[in-house]
Formats: C-alpha cells, sequence, structure tokens
C-alpha cells in the first residue's frame, strides 16, 4: 500500500512524552495515527511549546515555532518561521492538516496548494463562532478542489455555515481513550440523581441546570444533585441552590479521577451547555453507565440512553421520566481514539482517490 504523508499543523503540541495536559485529545488522535502501517506524520506546532526547534515526541518529528501567542507585528514571526519549517521539511507532505480554522487551518490551506497536496481542516467549536477574522479567506479557500473543511458535530457544522458560509466536507467526532476510564460495577448503588461537571463559567449555563432541578424537585422532593467543577460563577451559584432549596453539591475544582468516579455513582447527566463544538463530557457518561440529558449542542451519541432536549422544561420532563422508570447502568458503547484515527484516514484515502 502507498504511504500517506500527513504534515500536522496545529497552534500547541506536547513540549515532551511527559506533557499529558496540552491538547490530550489532538495527541492521542496523533499517536493512533502513527501507529497504522504506511502513515508517516510530522508536525508544525506554532504557538507552543515556547520555544524554537526542533525535537521527536514518540518517533514523531516536531518542528516548534515558539509562537509564545504573540500578537499583532510579532505573529509576522511566527508565520516566517512556519514557512521556513515547510520549505524545509513540508514539500513531501500527501496530506497537510490544520487545526483549526485560524492560523494553522489557512497555513494548511495554502501550504496544499502550492506544493499540490490534499488540504483537510478541522472546525473544533470556537472558530465557527460569529467573528472568526478568518472566515473571508478560508471560505475563498474551502472552495478550491484540493481543500476540504472537517467539522467534529452536527450542531459544529451548522454554526460553521450559518457564520462563516463555509460548507463541511465530513463529520467527523473525537473518541475517548478508554485507556484512562475507570472500571465500574453497573449493579453499585448510585447515590446521585444528576450531575454536571465542567467550569462555573456562563457558557456552560449552570443557572439553567438549577432551574431544570427546581422543576424536577416539584415531582421528586429527594432529588440529589452535584456539580463537579470549580469557576467565578460558583459564589452566585451556591446562593442560587439555597434560594431554590435544592440538595445540590458544588465540589470546586477536582481532580479529572475524581470526577470520572462520580459518574459511576450517578445516575443522570445534564449538559446544559449553549455551546460545545463536541463535548467528550457527553461520551464519557453514557461510556460510564449514566443517561445523558443534553441541550442541542456538541454531540450526544444516539442510544436508548440518550435525550436532546430544546428547553428547560423538556430536560426536566425528560429527568423526571428516567428517574420514575425501571433503569439500567450498563455502558454504552461510544467512539474511540483509535475508530477516529481510522476514520481520518479513510477519509483522506478517499478524498485523494
Amino acid at each position: 500500500m502507498k504511504s500517506t504523508d500527513i504534515l500536522i499543523i496545529t497552534p500547541g503540541f506536547p513540549k515532551d512524552e511527559d506533557d499529558a495536559n496540552c491538547i490530550p485529545s489532538l495527541q492521542l488522535l496523533v499517536q493512533e495515527m502513527s501507529e497504522v502501517e504506511g502513515v508517516n506524520i510530522q508536525v508544525i506546532s506554532t504557538q507552543y511549546p515556547f520555544r524554537f526547534g526542533t525535537y521527536y515526541w514518540h518517533g514523531i518529528p516536531v518542528l516548534a515555532c515558539g509562537g509564545a501567542n504573540r500578537r499583532y507585528h510579532q505573529k509576522l514571526f511566527t508565520y516566517l518561521k512556519a514557512l521556513w519549517f515547510l520549505l524545509r521539511f513540508g514539500r513531501k507532505a500527501t496530506v497537510v492538516q490544520g487545526f483549526w480554522l485560524y492560523e494553522c487551518g489557512f497555513l494548511a490551506a495554502f501550504w496544499g496548494w502550492l506544493i499540490g497536496a490534499l488540504s483537510v481542516v478541522t472546525v473544533q467549536g470556537q472558530d465557527s463562532k460569529p467573528g472568526n477574522g478568518y472566515f473571508g479567506v478560508m471560505r475563498w479557500w474551502s472552495k478550491r478542489k484540493h481543500m476540504r473543511v472537517v467539522s467534529i458535530s452536527e450542531f459544529g457544522k451548522r454554526q460553521l455555515l450559518e457564520n462563516g458560509g463555509i460548507q463541511t466536507d465530513a463529520i467527523l467526532p473525537t473518541g475517548i481513550d478508554f485507556r484512562n476510564m475507570p472500571s465500574f460495577n453497573a449493579l453499585s448503588l448510585r447515590k446521585w440523581d444528576v450531575m454536571g461537571a465542567g467550569s462555573l463559567v456562563p457558557v456552560k449555563n449552570y443557572f439553567e441546570f438549577l432551574e431544570v432541578l427546581a422543576l424536577v424537585q416539584k415531582t421528586i422532593p429527594s432529588l440529589k444533585a452535584c456539580i463537579a467543577g470549580g469557576g467565578p460563577q460558583q459564589p452566585e451559584l451556591q446562593k442560587r441552590i439555597d434560594e431554590l432549596e435544592l440538595d445540590c453539591e458544588l465540589t470546586g475544582e477536582i481532580p479529572r479521577a475524581e470526577v470520572l468516579k462520580r459518574m459511576g455513582e450517578t445516575k443522570i447527566f445534564l449538559h446544559t451547555s449553549v455551546w460545545e463544538g463536541q463535548g467528550f463530557v457527553l461520551m464519557e457518561c453514557l461510556a460510564m453507565g449514566m443517561y445523558g440529558v443534553a441541550s442541542p449542542v456538541g454531540w450526544l451519541p444516539p442510544s436508548q440512553k440518550s435525550f436532546v432536549c430544546p428547553d428547560r422544561q423538556t430536560r426536566a420532563d425528560a429527568v423526571i421520566r428516567i428517574l420514575t422508570s425501571p433503569q439500567n447502568f450498563d455502558a454504552v458503547p461510544v467512539l474511540t481514539m483509535k475508530e477516529t484515527a481510522a476514520n481520518y484516514l479513510q477519509f483522506y484515502r478517499k478524498s485523494l482517490s
């Protein structure tokens, strides 16, 4: 089989093999793709690590521009460093993959056109919001024959078309890494009825979460809930909990392992976010045997345990229906990172044929 040489352009990449916090989903995707026979990968990282130079990450060459998120005229030097790396190392690429629809997407589109390679730009979510200054030029690039645009959810696809006028060529959600998922007993007692998880910030819409709980509590007075996460809205949320007389614990910032443990001890995951590119937590809740009740953003995989609801009342109704019906807490199979890597490679090869 002919080899596939993939050049990935990203704003950030792990500075070494111990750096697990830098865009975990991207590094897992790169690692899974690199383990496929006939696939060769190299990475250009424009902003992080905050140093200039080349190094190897799990055998993959990484070319770091060291942009350090500098702005205005200093950004020009980052572009020049990236172009120097492209001229020196990027001429033999079969696929130029850009993450996301900002500077790295632009560089991927331009370089693929220049060397006659396939350009693919993945749109993550925030980059499909109104006001993205790259919409104009990327809308032009997206109409070129060498160019493909990938979204990670149907919601992201709709937002990209509505806000940027850019058509999506494929929807490729990102899977989860089961190596870091804890085991759980589906028959164990679940002591919380409803749970939320994430930073306590406006986009997560936790005041709506509490209003849904208040509606449910009218039917189920014993309702017990928790929100795992910390953030600037914690004092105001605690005040609202007291006003509504809810049994809802705010845990504050806790380790990811503790969040997952709580998911294995809770019946329903309630997701009221107003914006989500995909939302890994929506897959994680199903993998932990929970029921998912969510607003129509991100991607809640379809299943008998999945309820996508348009408003406060329908979310409350779904929670009540689940809690007053027989339940099971068996895990729902969800997309894995290995499957995501296979889907990307299949998309590349189909686009190249």
